[in-house]
């Protein structure tokens, strides 16, 4: 958590992402949702690009500086990594798997992905109920299922037809878009505006309440969000088996070591 902490002040000192989370924040005003955007959705594409902790390190960074206490932000950011851990870093968890004991690859990744979109749905309304309590949850049923359905169809046929590296950042990606577009025709009736766990976490008190999101140029949007598309991009490309293998037949060449291979 200390972590956390020290990340989120790095942040705040970082103009860019100042304005990437004014820009995530400023599409709601509803705590329930822009967990559900930042944790789940977000959050989920720092775990199929990185793994290992990023993720909950960054949302729960810009969490917090929305207002969530480190508490909260650290406990609902892992609640929600629970979706796309498994095919987390590029599905490098189901790739060594199936190296270690043998199995077929892409047998594996289907199996894994014909039992986890039922989680991925549960989870974003597990995630509002850990926050919000079941009445605050169900007021906003409708953007839980938008964003867990949403996700879960990408993440069975990815993982069932192209394979385990980019399951989580095509999910994400789709998921984070279906959201914010859904969120243009509906809003809960009800904006819940405490960033407190379930009105009991005493530590959020302690925490000042975020500003209101600032409004920046299209300009300072575009300098924000670029190195994050761009980062889309190449992780997309190298998560592509074919230019993955050609990428490690330059920078990874494999050869056999007379007296060696395959003794071990």
């Amino acid at each position: 958590m200390l972590n956390i902490i020290f990340l989120h002040q790095l942040t705040e000192q970082n103009g860019s992402f100042k304005v990437l989370q004014d820009s995530l924040s400023g599409i709601t005003e509803d705590r329930r949702i822009q967990l559900l955007l930042i944790a789940f959705s977000f959050g989920a594409f720092f775990e199929g690009a990185a793994g290992f902790g990023t993720p909950v390190a960054v949302t729960a960074a810009i969490l917090i500086g929305l207002g969530f206490s480190p508490l909260a932000a650290s406990g609902l950011s892992l609640i929600a990594n629970t979706a796309p851990v498994a095919f987390g870093a590029l599905g490098t968890p189901v790739i060594t798997l199936a190296k270690v004991h043998g199995y077929d690859l892409m047998e594996v990744t289907a199996m894994i992905g014909r039992q986890l979109p039922f989680f991925s749905v549960l989870v974003p309304f597990w995630l509002i109920w850990a926050f919000a309590g079941r009445k605050g949850m169900m007021e906003v049923w409708p953007a839980i299922l938008v964003a867990g359905v949403s996700f879960a169809i990408p993440q069975y046929l990815v993982s069932n037809f192209i394979g385990p590296e980019l399951v989580d950042i095509i999910a994400a990606i789709v998921s984070m878009a279906c959201l914010v577009g859904f969120l243009r025709f509906w809003q809960p009736k009800k904006i819940w505006t405490s960033a407190s766990l379930r009105g009991k976490d005493v530590s959020a008190s302690e925490v000042k309440p975020a500003q209101p999101a600032v409004k920046h140029s299209r300009q300072a949007l575009i300098a924000a969000w670029t190195p994050w598309v761009i980062l889309s991009v190449f992780v997309f490309l190298w998560g592509m088996p074919a230019v993955k293998a050609w990428l490690n037949g330059i920078f990874a060449p494999a050869f056999p070591m007379e007296g060696l291979h395959q003794m071990v």
